[in-house]
């Protein structure tokens, strides 16, 4: 490649660098001299592949961990009908439909063969996730409005359940009878490679987008709800024992939510706009779109509340199997006097029996 050079800089040249060009203007010829060089490689466009099928990768083992956590949290706590319990639960849903959604995604960016079952899993997986964001956002709210009860119901999960069952079941029962197909976005498979992978009929993306963008609205607007229901209840219940107990945790929980829904909302216009974004341009959205997974368990894992549940979660669970050790031994000890009823045995547990 070549480019225009000063006068002044050829001289610390070799003749092997550079070459002249003559042009004529306005009757005059200018002798120009053009520094010649050899392109290398974007930096960029090598590298960011690499990263983000990685980031994808460990952004999947995190969703699932979360996920896993979250799960033996729950199984641990005696109390199972706390409000705060069910939010848990909206966690897990969420967690683990977004793991399936990234785990298809790296299949999506891989395999050539049985993309409308493939690109069938992702549509159904990526609604579902969606789903339980907006589920995740509402029940917070819920759940701040109602912050003096104690107890709660699990009415509201079977609910939540059924919404992320029936919404993503039916997006896609209508997908198939329009277009005979899922109206999977292309977007979301990335343009890094040249090899052969699955690529999916022009069809009207609205159907995919549209349900995300009004679950969005819906989490975002039960974010800005929660929002206005904290700072109510910071001014009437400032003296409230319950509220003050709770408001650092209920604070915590909505600043996470909102970051979901930031992060998410970047996610998907990327997708939408993926074919209007320059490739290079879109790279650093792509690299903060495959690490979702990690600020999902930093933010929700590894914060101060969470990790004292789990501390305690495993110091139960330790505890728990060392009782049933010493139950168990108990009983070999019983089950042992009942075989030799005219033996002995001392305190160091040697045995023997009455001549």
């Amino acid at each position: 490649m070549c480019v225009r050079c000063c006068d002044s800089h050829i001289m610390y040249l070799s003749p092997d660098r550079y070459c002249m060009e003559y042009k004529r203007s306005n009757n005059e010829t200018k002798t120009v001299f053009l520094y010649c060089y050899q392109e290398l490689p974007n930096v960029a466009m090598t590298v960011g592949p690499k990263l983000y099928i990685i980031f994808l990768f460990i952004s999947t083992a995190c969703f699932f961990s979360s996920a896993l956590i979250y799960y033996l949290i729950l199984s641990a706590d005696d109390d199972k009908k706390a409000p705060r319990e069910v939010h848990k639960k909206c966690f897990v849903g969420y967690s683990l439909s977004m793991g399936l959604t990234f785990l298809n995604l790296i299949v999506l960016q891989k395999v050539n063969y049985e993309c409308s079952f493939m690109g069938s899993l992702f549509f159904v997986f990526a609604l579902i996730s969606f789903v339980w964001l907006a589920c995740l956002c509402l029940d917070l709210a819920i759940l701040v409005r109602n912050f003096k009860k104690e107890t709660g119901s699990n009415r509201l999960i079977y609910l939540y359940s059924l919404f992320a069952t029936i919404i993503p079941s039916i997006i896609l029962l209508i997908s198939v009878l329009v277009y005979d197909g899922p109206a999977m976005p292309n977007t979301f498979i990335k343009g890094y490679w040249e090899e052969n992978v699955c690529k999916f009929e022009e069809k009207s993306d609205l159907i995919f987008f549209v349900p995300i963008f009004v679950l969005l609205f819906v989490g975002f607007c039960c974010v800005v709800y929660t929002i206005h229901l904290t700072r109510k209840f910071n001014k009437n219940y400032e003296n409230d024992y319950d509220w003050v107990r709770k408001k650092q945790y209920l604070r915590h929980m909505l600043n996470s939510n909102g970051f979901l829904v930031i992060i998410s909302t970047i996610w998907i216009l990327n997708a939408m706009l993926g074919n209007v974004i320059a490739l290079a341009n879109q790279i650093p959205f792509d690299m903060l779109e495959s690490l979702q997974g990690v600020f999902t368990l930093f933010i929700f894992v590894l914060n101060k509340y969470t990790r004292k549940k789990v501390i305690r979660t495993c110091g139960d669970r330790e505890r728990s199997t060392s009782e049933q050790n010493d139950e168990q031994q108990e009983l070999n000890d019983v089950r042992r006097d009942h075989q030799n009823p005219i033996g002995w045995r001392d305190a160091n547990g040697i045995e023997g029996r009455f001549d």
